[in-house]
């Protein structure tokens, strides 16, 4: 993490800056909430504002200092995600969560590489592009279209307090579908970069399984350590902060235990912080007396966190390149809300649900974050050497997509609710 790998004094000028500018965002952003719209939308245009694609108060080099902060948000998110996983509250819906989830995953997946094949095939723009290649490619832009922003989604509903089947039923779908986008993307990636390579390796399959198993695992161990920690009779915000670094840690045992097998063993184990966050959360919520006291953390710290992370992510996109490729990007984002769409329809008719979750079961799934950006990263990392720089131009389209929908998705999800 550039923060802690070159601190300096510039550093704590980055974060002391970056910190007063969350002080301005917090009031402005319940600006935006009086006008309609989501504190979430008011927190990214503010970040657009102070980043470089505008005022440039903070720059790119101050961002990359800053990135630490995107790990130490999404480990309490992923804590917010888990305890939306109340098991006796969502008993009644589960149905409807598992048949949701499924379509949310597959047919989502399906629709989106047949659009996206579709796409390629028939638009000249991307007449260089070889037919192998773009079947990886629809394979690889499929998977990503499952990804989804649960941040999104939680700051929205609190934001409004909202309750409900509705409520949580999507939630459920959220988090339950975070297991299988990892998942998914694991596989189909594997699986086009041995064949692209020549050499399909079957193992590096169970490695994906085994990754995930020991994953859940650590999620169950911080689960009961942070059960313990919360019997310590300290300050509340103090021992609110502590857990929210106790999320963080995750991300930097992941990170470590990454290094180490590539230097003993030459291949990448790689834990998942979020799902061992998630997963924590799920194990409090579920099998602890300390429910309660979690959702007050939950509650109390969120508003600070959906501060600092989302006027961060508004300061990390580059508008410029929206506007570059942005009918490309509209394209890609549309294709994408029509498989969304039907994936709803089909998972809410499944599982026999109402007209208007079948209608609007789409919308929590718009915005897409972190995860489908870290997907992009690898995608754009593993393929570079993918003639004709076509691995540059289809990155570009996805993340200029993601742009569009963190704009768009809490909005229209703010509508749904």
């Amino acid at each position: 993490m550039e923060f802690f790998n070159n601190f300096s004094s510039d550093s704590i000028l980055f974060l002391i800056t970056y910190f007063i500018i969350c002080i301005s965002s917090f009031h402005l952003g319940g600006y935006f909430k009086k006008i309609g719209l989501p504190t979430v939308t008011g927190l990214i245009i503010v970040g657009v504002l102070v980043g470089p694609s505008s005022l440039n108060i903070i720059d790119k080099f101050a961002i990359d200092n800053l990135n630490f902060l995107f790990d130490l948000s999404l480990g309490f998110i992923a804590f917010a995600a888990g305890s939306e996983l109340f098991f006796k509250e969502i008993q009644g819906s589960f149905n409807s969560i598992k048949w949701n989830t499924l379509s949310s995953i597959f047919i989502t997946f399906l629709i989106g590489f047949c659009l996206v094949g579709l796409t390629l095939i028939y638009i000249p723009y991307f007449d260089d592009i070889s037919t192998t290649i773009k079947f990886y490619i629809s394979l690889l832009s499929a998977s990503i279209f499952v990804a989804r922003s649960p941040a999104s989604a939680i700051a929205v509903i609190n934001d409004l307090k909202a309750k409900g089947k509705f409520t949580s039923t999507s939630m459920g779908v959220l988090c339950l579908s975070d297991f299988g986008v990892i998942l998914l993307f694991a596989v189909v990636f594997s699986i086009i970069k041995s064949i692209d390579l020549g050499s399909f390796q079957f193992y590096n399959i169970i490695i994906i399984i085994f990754e995930i198993i020991f994953s859940i695992g650590f999620g169950i161990v911080y689960g009961i350590f942070i059960n313990n920690f919360l019997n310590i009779s300290i300050k509340k915000y103090f021992k609110y902060f502590l857990i929210i670094l106790i999320g963080f840690s995750s991300f930097l045992f992941a990170s470590y235990i990454r290094e180490a097998s590539v230097s003993l063993l030459e291949k990448e184990i790689i834990f998942e912080p979020l799902l061992i966050c998630m997963v924590a959360g799920i194990y409090i919520i579920n099998r602890t007396n300390k429910r309660l006291e979690f959702l007050d953390f939950i509650q109390v710290s969120g508003k600070y966190i959906y501060v600092i992370f989302f006027t961060l992510v508004g300061a990390s996109l580059d508008i410029p390149l929206v506007l570059d490729v942005f009918e490309f990007a509209l394209l890609f984002f549309l294709l994408r809300l029509i498989s969304l769409f039907v994936s709803a329809y089909v998972g809410g008719t499944l599982a026999k649900d109402d007209f208007n979750y079948k209608i609007l079961g789409w919308t929590p799934h718009i915005t897409q974050a972190g995860v489908s950006l870290g997907l992009i990263q690898i995608f754009q990392q593993e393929f570079n050497y993918w003639p004709n720089e076509i691995i540059n131009q289809i990155s570009l389209i996805l993340v200029s997509s993601i742009i569009l929908s963190q704009f768009l998705g809490p909005t229209l999800f703010k509508w749904a609710l």
